[in-house]
């Protein structure tokens, strides 16, 4: 059984990475589109870059504790406007074009001009010229809308995802308590709230707790640090629902909607 709940932990945190990592792209390709008609050539391939590894990061192995592991393509196939072709392209786009310039994909050449002698048949290079391309930003409005649609599904199917992930590991802290308690790595108490006849009550405001703090690496050493992008939400399980206790006991909670205290 802990093994189990370890694995719905770890599928809640790949959810998590997933979901932002999505949006970030699918932000980034809306971007994109917005730069229709402008000509800076560091913005747009920048912007590009960015949508395109962010969306390719969950599909990634990642490694944590032992585990290898990454997002479950399987996952979105079903989500309307998900587009197999467009997956795979964009993963190859990232592997062999931006973050490795591939020489399957684009060679370089070079081309030398020689001074032939004709009597000796000997020839002696007078120069190299050579030419190179590197993937900057599509070419056309049309397939960034395309792209765009395309990780807008799986920003909406990673959310979609994640709600169900954690919904399963509240489920797991509801049938297995003692181990819940066990694996826990932080408890606050938020102090006493007032239950009402039906069970109502309003609930503390969770995203304010210093422990949702994410740790970062320290580069101190080297230079000032980094900025990070940040993500926090809420899922609510408000009932009304019908708790039995491990005595037998039952107990409806029904939170109300008054706003975080």
């Amino acid at each position: 059984m802990k093994a189990e709940y370890e694995r719905v932990v770890r599928d809640c945190r790949i959810s998590i990475k997933a979901f932002q990592n999505f949006n970030a792209s699918m932000l980034g390709f809306g971007k994109l589109l917005s730069l229709k008609g402008e000509g800076d050539y560091v913005i747009l391939p920048s912007v590009f870059y960015w949508a395109v590894i962010r969306y390719a990061k969950p599909f990634l192995d990642s490694e944590h504790e032992g585990s290898r592991f990454s997002y479950p393509k399987r996952s979105l196939k079903k989500q309307a406007g998900f587009v197999a072709s467009m997956h795979d392209h964009l993963l190859l786009v990232r592997n062999k074009l931006i973050a490795h310039d591939d020489f399957y994909e684009v060679l370089p050449k070079m081309l030398t001009m020689c001074m032939h002698l004709e009597e000796e048949d000997f020839l002696i290079p007078c120069s190299v010229s050579i030419s190179n391309k590197i993937i900057s930003f599509p070419s056309d409005s049309e397939t960034v809308e395309l792209m765009h649609t395309h990780v807008r599904a799986c920003a909406e199917g990673a959310q979609a995802k994640l709600k169900v992930d954690l919904a399963r590991f509240r489920n797991m802290m509801l049938e297995n308590q003692d181990l819940a308690k066990e694996s826990a790595p932080y408890f606050n108490n938020y102090g006493n709230v007032s239950v009402s006849e039906d069970g109502s009550f309003v609930k503390p405001n969770a995203l304010v707790d210093p422990w949702l703090e994410v740790s970062v690496p320290d580069y101190s050493e080297l230079h000032g640090g980094y900025s990070y992008e940040e993500i926090k939400m809420n899922q609510d399980f408000h009932g009304p629902e019908l708790v039995t206790m491990p005595s037998g006991k039952q107990f409806c909670h029904h939170i109300t909607e008054k706003g975080p205290i």
